[in-house]
């Protein structure tokens, strides 16, 4: 069998959801099977990015 390289980093799903705005520090655990990317910060309203 050939290993297949570059496919995945290994790092699983994210750990948090936190906001990428500077001045708000909200971050909250992330929920399998929810992206990060469809929550919303509930301070700022800024789009949660995923966090390993």
């Amino acid at each position: 069998m050939r290993a297949r390289r570059g496919r995945g980093r290994g790092r699983g799903p994210p750990s948090k959801c936190v906001c990428p705005n500077p001045d708000c520090d909200y971050e909250e655990e992330h929920v399998l099977g929810r992206r990060c990317l469809s929550r919303t910060c509930p301070e700022c309203g800024t789009r949660l990015i995923g966090k390993w």
